[in-house]
């Protein structure tokens, strides 16, 4: 095991979704902790007032009183309990609330972060998150020391909200031609109100450009909530989208709304929309259709008043052409398309992105150091970055705990960039140009089909036209 516990830690864990209870409690389980079960917050105080749990983690969306009501109400029965929100949706107004209250916020879609955080209580349990006993006195210069250290961990523990100050367009950080131009596209759509897809690699930043559309459009005033179609069950993801009504016994649950009703006025982005299964297609080409939804065990339909922005992976347009995914709900879907480049091509980002991460996590960190030096810059512009930036920021995260004074140095980074050799200079003559590589390669597929044409355009992914026209260009430049 990764820690050991002085005494076996029993933790509460409060949801209404069965299935994500059952698997979140076999999983705390096989890391040494004892649970307890409730499927609402009412539940969550009887547990708590027939055992003494040392951990609560709390749902947010739940019928009956929410998560945040929840944990202050078991604040109140027990002083001193640790808990933590966790949501499946992405809410900056939870969010904020959440820290405001020094409770640690997670979302369903990352649980990287909360699983490292549960190791942490596990290890060390007086020293993680919770609050303090209401018994307690501080001296002034405790209580600055303590508000300082509790400054630290919320940015640890919340890195979205590190650098509140940005908003808007100015939370995009980069200034090569590509940015410039999605920068320049996202002013011109935002108050247009139409249905965007982004369209990107993972680690890009799609969740983070659909919150700038929403912060700078007409329904900023709303909430912005996120939901990852690809982390949940279809059972699961059926009941985030719809809600539910009242179910009869033996599991009664209170009525519940799901994200197209509790973002009403607002702005709801599907993550990875790619994934989600065919039924749940349906459902959403239904809601787009009518501008309705339907909670499941209902017959009411209920207006849908909210900005539908989706994120996929480039390869959406294949499962549109292989059947996958529904072509008119992509149609719907790509009313407008953003393209985010990965990090691979913005290398003139790459300096700029480390500078604002170095500064983000010295701060996290308490930490004064001087920057990036040129070997360790030349390493980070030579990597491909295939977690793009959400990969560049772990790397110097890294960087900054390993470093302990001066700039971040070669040393500091992981192995795989020290390995990293650059490429031998080459001059100008040597170099091919982009269209007679392409004719190469054009030329090399078909040869190896047998000058089978239609087999050619499938392998170099065009259709038969494209590579009919290609071929009469490369049979004019040869008689040229």
């Amino acid at each position: 095991m990764p820690f050991e516990l002085s005494s076996k830690l029993t933790i509460l864990l409060v949801d209404d979704e069965q299935n994500f209870l059952h698997s979140l409690a076999e999983n705390v389980q096989l890391k040494g902790f004892s649970t307890v079960s409730a499927s609402s917050g009412e539940d969550a105080l009887a547990a708590a007032r027939s055992r003494t749990p040392h951990l609560a983690i709390v749902d947010h969306f739940m019928p009956g009183i929410d998560g945040l009501v929840t944990i202050a109400k078991l604040r109140e029965l027990r002083p001193g309990l640790h808990c933590i929100l966790l949501t499946g949706h992405s809410d900056d107004n939870i969010r904020q609330t959440a820290v405001k209250l020094d409770i640690p916020y997670f979302e369903k879609s990352h649980m990287g972060a909360f699983w490292e955080y549960l190791l942490e209580f596990g290890a060390h349990p007086d020293r993680v998150g919770g609050t303090r006993s209401s018994n307690e006195t501080l001296t002034s210069l405790e209580a600055l020391a303590a508000q300082q250290t509790l400054d630290r961990r919320r940015s640890a523990m919340f890195p979205h909200l590190d650098g509140l100050e940005l908003s808007g367009l100015s939370r995009i950080i980069g200034e090569c031609q590509a940015m410039v131009d999605l920068k320049r596209t996202i002013d011109r759509i935002s108050a247009l109100d139409c249905a965007v897809l982004l369209l990107g690699e993972t680690g890009t930043g799609k969740e983070m450009i659909a919150r700038v559309i929403h912060e700078t459009s007409q329904r900023k005033s709303g909430r912005f909530l996120a939901l990852n179609c690809g982390s949940l069950s279809p059972d699961q993801l059926e009941s985030e989208l719809l809600g539910h009504t009242t179910t009869p016994p033996p599991l009664p649950y209170p009525a519940k709304k799901g994200i197209f009703e509790a973002a009403k006025g607002g702005t709801v982005m599907l993550d990875e929309i790619g994934d989600a299964p065919r039924g749940i297609q349906r459902e959403l080409q239904q809601i787009l259709g009518e501008r309705t939804v339907t909670r499941i065990g209902s017959n009411t339909s209920r207006p849908v008043d909210v900005r539908i922005l989706t994120a996929a992976t480039a390869d959406i347009e294949t499962r549109v052409d292989n059947g996958t995914f529904l072509e008119d709900l992509y149609y719907r879907l790509n009313v407008f398309t953003l393209r985010i480049p990965p990090l691979r091509e913005r290398g003139e980002d790459i300096e700029l992105l480390a500078s604002f991460f170095l500064n983000k996590y010295c701060k996290v960190f308490d930490k004064q150091l001087e920057g990036i030096d040129g070997k360790a810059t030349a390493l980070l512009q030579l990597y491909r970055f295939p977690g793009n930036v959400r990969e560049l920021e772990n790397v110097i995260e890294r960087a900054v705990i390993l470093c302990e004074q001066g700039p971040i140095r070669p040393e500091h980074l992981p192995e795989r960039f020290r390995q990293l050799k650059p490429a031998p200079k080459r001059l100008p003559g040597e170099f091919r140009t982009l269209a007679a590589m392409e004719r190469e390669h054009v030329l090399d597929v078909l040869k190896s089909t047998g000058n089978n044409k239609s087999e050619a355009a499938v392998i170099l992914g065009i259709n038969r036209a494209s590579l009919w026209r290609k071929l009469k260009r490369y049979e004019q430049e040869s008689v040229n």
